[in-house]
């Protein structure tokens, strides 16, 4: 990355003691920063930008995530490569996840072992995953399996 671009990033944050540096630059609804079009070319997420500032190009299918659970910290030191089960993994071992303590589904069933997937950060039921798509197909499979052939 250019120096322009390092200065630029360098002036949207603060370095506290903790050794935490906060982006006080813009922020999406969410809590983590922005990098807007002047400074990343394109908008994207401050913690995404400073990893590549500071290590290089992202590889595809992985997430840039905080050791320090702090959404808008932009440190290097503080941030690590994972993918989204290591992120939704954190979550639950961190208590970050908010239906972390739940043990069973809204139907009841065990919301663990074999019967657990975690997928973009939620865990779900497999039992009633099946079950939707089972009935979605019966509602749907005939003609739906019909048009896409057709093409």
């Amino acid at each position: 990355m250019s120096l322009e671009i390092q200065d630029k990033f360098e002036s949207k944050l603060v370095k506290l003691f903790c050794s935490c540096w906060i982006w006080i630059g813009p922020m999406f609804q969410n809590g983590y920063g922005e990098a807007t079009k002047g400074i990343a070319g394109s908008r994207k997420r401050a913690h995404r930008l400073a990893w590549e500032i500071s290590r290089g190009v992202i590889p595809d299918g992985l997430s840039v995530l905080h050791r320090c659970d702090v959404k808008c910290c932009v440190s290097p030191e503080h941030l690590y490569l994972g993918t989204a089960l290591d992120n939704a993994r954190d979550a639950v071992e961190r208590g970050q996840n908010f239906k972390a303590s739940r043990t069973r589904c809204e139907m009841g069933y065990p919301l663990y072992g074999n019967n657990l997937r975690i997928y973009r950060g939620k865990r779900i039921c497999i039992f009633c995953q099946r079950s939707r798509t089972n009935l979605w197909w019966s509602i749907h499979g005939v003609s739906y399996r019909a048009s896409r052939r057709r093409g």
